[in-house]
């Protein structure tokens, strides 16, 4: 995933929500086009620092209506704030059919400020994106390179299935965190 998906300009188009989460409040979505890809709607949100949200939809984005979008926020809400456990399934088969997700799905990206070195895969990460297809949940990474750009998510793909995923988002984020 390319560091051009996050360049888009703001222009909201639905209301402020806000969401109860285990004592925190998240806020969002927002949500707006992208100017350069009117195919593209982007939704942002935000739980207390330093965790921020940031949600893509593609070709159907226009389609979703309030109980969807709302239905996928408070999917995302129960994984940060560890609510939810599911089984993992590595999904590296998968990986060619991201654009796929990106256009049928909402792509979430969990971001932390600042570059965190894994010494197992020898990578700077700086996120945790999840995809969010109506569905299931799948993650992985995005890398940051030394110039600033990002690379493909990297090492695999996991998806989520079921009620409760605390297990295996804290594993991300205690791996790419440290917390």
């Amino acid at each position: 995933m390319k560091k051009t998906l996050l360049s888009i300009t703001t222009v909201v188009i639905s209301a402020l929500l806000l969401v109860a989460c285990g004592g925190e409040t998240l806020q969002g979505p927002n949500t707006y086009k992208d100017p350069d890809n009117p195919d593209v709607t982007v939704c942002e949100g935000y739980i207390p620092v330093p965790y921020s949200i940031t949600a893509y939809s593609g070709d159907t984005a226009e389609t979703l209506d309030d109980a969807a979008m709302q239905s996928a926020w408070e999917q995302i809400n129960s994984l940060v704030n560890g609510q939810t456990d599911a089984e993992e399934i590595d999904l590296n088969i998968y990986e060619a059919n991201l654009d796929e997700y990106k256009k049928n799905g909402l792509l979430f990206e969990l971001s932390y400020d600042g570059d965190y070195s894994i010494e197992e895969y020898d990578n700077l990460f700086d996120a945790i994106v999840f995809i969010f297809d109506g569905e299931d949940l799948i993650y992985g990474y995005r890398t940051k390179t030394d110039d600033g750009s990002y690379e493909e998510q990297i090492p695999e793909y996991y998806i989520l299935r079921g009620a409760d995923y605390s297990q295996q988002i804290q594993s991300i984020k205690t791996l790419v965190f440290g917390n």
